[in-house]
């Protein structure tokens, strides 16, 4: 399996630089600084001293990452607390206790290690702090029917996400021929002079067809976030455009400009 790419920022307590993935965090892991493990993201009380759980919208616009909060949890082991806690973005509004092993096997749970005594524990929900449906096919699921890889996919969408491929300049196609192109447009649909210049910029597109598509919203801010716009595509739109299923294994997108330009090999 490849390595999760990471980037490196500085902790604002003691100065140290430490290693934060490009792209959402796994829910159950710390976001910290490895050398004082405190929070890299953190508010606090009006008086300054104890750090406060961290919000979605604050962890989005600091980190880009989405679908996730920030909570604090003690250590049922140590005692000691851990900071930043990865969890669902619901998960700092929803009760939740921790425990050594889960104590409701209906529940939603997350298995962490604690920094300080590094034995595993959880951190345990009554409720699952998560949306009913499934991110993806907008399906509702039962418990058994998240994916842990990712609870807020079930376990039918979550590998497709993986399917895709996020692709950058040089980078070698997943297949030998383009069979069609979309070009999705972030609110507003890409003009025919566009098109044009993708066709000079790029070109392995040669003579595939060009599709132009207007999405809502705003240029998505994570991997995931695109790879789901990227998947959505290949399953909704594409089999109209060559007539029958598209393998997600031969779906690749990258970015044009401020349009995100998704490509079908065979």
């Amino acid at each position: 399996m490849a390595k999760a790419s990471t980037r490196q920022v500085t902790c604002k307590l003691c100065f140290k630089g430490t290693s934060v993935p490009t792209s959402n965090p796994p829910f159950g892991s710390h976001l910290i600084c490895t050398n004082c493990h405190m929070p890299l993201v953190s508010t606090i009380t009006r008086e300054g001293a104890t750090p406060l759980s961290v919000s979605p919208e604050a962890l989005r616009r600091v980190m880009g990452f989405s679908g996730r909060c920030l909570i604090h949890a003690f250590c049922p082991w140590c005692s000691e607390i851990n900071y930043g806690i990865v969890a669902p973005a619901e998960g700092r509004s929803t009760p939740w206790c921790e425990q050594k092993e889960p104590q409701n096997p209906g529940s939603f749970s997350l298995k962490t290690d604690c920094v300080h005594c590094s034995k595993e524990f959880y951190v345990e929900w009554d409720e699952a702090p998560l949306p009913a449906n499934c991110a993806l096919c907008r399906l509702k699921m039962q418990p058994r029917e998240r994916s842990s890889v990712d609870p807020r996919f079930c376990t039918g969408c979550a590998p497709k996400l993986s399917q895709v491929r996020a692709r950058r300049k040089g980078d070698e196609p997943p297949g030998s021929e383009l069979r069609c192109v979309f070009l999705a447009g972030f609110s507003r649909t890409p003009t025919e002079r566009e098109v044009k210049a993708l066709r000079s910029l790029d070109r392995e597109i040669g003579r595939a067809p060009v599709a132009q598509l207007m999405l809502s919203g705003g240029v998505p801010g994570s991997r995931i976030e695109t790879a789901m716009i990227a998947v959505d595509l290949a399953e909704s739109a594409v089999p109209k455009a060559v007539g029958h299923k598209v393998d997600l294994k031969k779906v690749s997108y990258q970015f044009f400009r401020n349009m995100l330009l998704v490509k079908i090999w065979s």
